[in-house]
């Protein structure tokens, strides 16, 4: 009973531990290149130890499982950090294009505005019409 309640804690922490990983976060990563690593290690360090002619398995899995903590930790950190520093180059090339095209669109706003205050001075009134156009400020009121 003693045990199930202990498997139960141990999956219990696996389970709502994988909840809170964030993969962008290189000491999420550093920490799970060390679990990964040192599982290998230790894999390794036991197939290493039973080969070996009166080799300890035990301690050579906790020698491969010492060693690729360190590697595995040290690679998951390293690849994340330039996995991150990669997306922030991806990203801020998207950003200076997306600055040129509204650049371009500000320089083309400039210019309609240019030729529509240009054009406006150009109109001269019908005068025909002159006693029902009124050219004046209209305070809101186009019939005025």
């Amino acid at each position: 009973m003693k045990s199930a309640r202990t498997v139960l804690l141990i999956s219990a922490v696996f389970f709502f531990s994988s909840c809170g990983f964030n993969s962008t976060n290189p000491s999420h990563t550093a920490t799970a290149g060390g679990l990964g690593g040192a599982v290998v290690g230790a894999g390794t360090g036991a197939i290493i130890g039973s080969v070996i002619a009166n080799g300890d398995v035990g301690m050579s899995a906790l020698l491969g499982a010492g060693i690729g903590l360190p590697a595995g930790a040290l690679v998951g950190y390293y690849y994340t950090a330039t996995a991150n520093e990669r997306e922030l180059g991806r990203l801020d090339g998207i950003l200076e294009a997306n600055q040129e095209v509204i650049d371009a669109e500000e320089a083309s706003l400039r210019e309609l505005r240019r030729q529509v205050s240009d054009e406006s001075f150009l109109v001269q009134p019908d005068s025909s019409y002159r006693e029902e156009l009124y050219t004046g400020p209209t305070l809101g009121d186009p019939t005025r």
